[in-house]
């Protein structure tokens, strides 16, 4: 698929969690954050929307225990994006992906060529029965992105849906606090994109939106380093991960 130019305010780069994706705001969020900062969303959601007969009479398979709205709710989602899907140019959305293969893919213009591989790399190494693909995804696109967020959402305050993942894989995920003099900076920045964007009124309205960071130190292994010979046991690059996450912005 043809590559898209984007020239990003803040030079920010987020991932969207795909929990937050198909609750009621996420076409929302991704629509208007799209053209604000390089946004991308998982393989997996659009996997998720190549079955939606299915989820639409089982809208409980989609998440499991990582569901953050009602039944009701999700399904609304889905049809949303359904429609958005079947009706609209994809590349209007200002989304990015990295599909089954390059031509399924959407990347910005001077994506380094192994990203893909690294992607992929890093998503097998995380691959374990605990955690939802659609999740694993969003760790491993992150990791790969380097520099970039995963944009979730919390409720009342309990950690996000990406975190309890991460700890039932044995990683640590650390709550910072709002006064932490890096997450004041990022966070005053952050917002000031979401009011930008017009989505002040979705966080009054009780939409919890929060920022997960990762630290994985052995990212950096290129893609044959990390598969490397079968007869080895290859290096697990999650293996010293860790996750920070704050509340970016929580309604009064």
């Amino acid at each position: 698929m043809t590559t898209s130019r984007l020239v990003t305010p803040l030079g920010r780069r987020a991932v969207l969690d795909p929990t937050l994706a198909l609750s009621p705001h996420g076409l929302t969020l991704a629509q208007r954050l799209g053209g604000l900062l390089e946004l991308w969303v998982v393989r997996e959601l659009w996997h998720i929307l190549d079955n939606t007969y299915f989820y639409l009479h089982q809208p409980e398979q989609v998440f499991a225990d990582a569901l953050r709205c009602s039944p009701q709710q999700l399904i609304r989602a889905l049809q949303q994006w359904e429609r958005v899907r079947l009706e609209t140019d994809l590349v209007g959305l200002k989304l990015h992906w990295i599909g089954d293969g390059v031509s399924e893919s959407l990347l910005p213009e001077g994506t380094p060529p192994q990203l893909i591989a690294q992607t992929e790399a890093l998503a097998c190494a995380l691959d374990q029965p605990q955690l939802l693909p659609a999740l694993r995804d969003a760790l491993a696109l992150a990791a790969a992105l380097g520099t970039a967020f995963i944009l979730t959402h919390c409720h009342q305050d309990q950690p996000p849906a990406v975190c309890l993942a991460l700890q039932r894989c044995g990683m640590t995920c650390q709550r910072l606090g709002v006064d932490d003099p890096l997450v004041v900076i990022e966070r005053d920045q952050l917002q000031q994109l979401l009011v930008q964007a017009g989505l002040a009124k979705l966080l009054w309205s009780g939409l919890e939106l929060a920022v997960l960071h990762l630290v994985v130190p052995d990212v950096s292994l290129p893609p044959t380093e990390l598969t490397f010979l079968e007869s080895f046991t290859p290096p697990n690059p999650w293996q010293s991960a860790q996750g920070f996450w704050y509340p970016l912005a929580v309604a009064p």
